[in-house]
């Protein structure tokens, strides 16, 4: 079974998302990620983590003006004297979670190939994946992947996968 639809099984989209906008992106992003862009549309997976899709309705959503928030953010705090592990222009997010965390591809190499850096929200810690963001959401559901920044009592099983609605 390929990933997706391991996630499909675990956490199945609600409804009929609107379509993401690719031209929204300030990058070409990982295909597998729109395969879950256009299945499961802006969401909280985990009753925690908010997937951010381009071109989404809820700006607090839309990928392309979180990468400039928190990219932006990035570049303060790396100004300010606290070091950045990685170099911020490689760096693109692709979701948030309820504390601020910020779930970040490395982009490096083609985007198939990225993997996935978590900053803790309001401190210096990151914690590393070495898959991609489908990947990263599976092992961390499935209680594979243990993310040193996100509290103890998350994800949520009772709440796998929530689609954002309006109003």
């Amino acid at each position: 079974m390929d990933v997706l639809a391991e996630l499909r099984e675990l956490a199945p989209p609600q409804g009929r998302p609107p379509a993401p906008d690719p031209w929204a992106s300030p990058r070409a992003l990982p295909p597998d990620f729109m395969q879950l862009a256009i299945q499961w549309g802006p969401g909280r997976f985990g009753g925690f983590l908010w997937l951010l899709v381009p071109g989404a309705e809820n700006q607090d959503l839309a990928l392309e003006v979180q990468a400039n928030r928190q990219l932006r953010a990035l570049r303060e705090v790396e100004a300010g004297g606290e070091p950045v592990p990685y170099e911020i222009d490689r760096l693109l997010p692709w979701a948030v979670s309820d504390n601020g965390d910020v779930a970040y591809w490395r982009a490096d190499g083609e985007p198939a190939q990225w993997s996935v850096v978590v900053n803790e929200g309001r401190g210096p810690e990151w914690h590393e994946f070495p898959g991609g963001a489908v990947e990263f959401l599976l092992a961390w559901l499935t209680g594979n992947e243990r993310v040193s920044v996100f509290p103890d009592d998350v994800p949520d099983p009772r709440d796998p996968f929530t689609a954002w609605t309006p109003g």
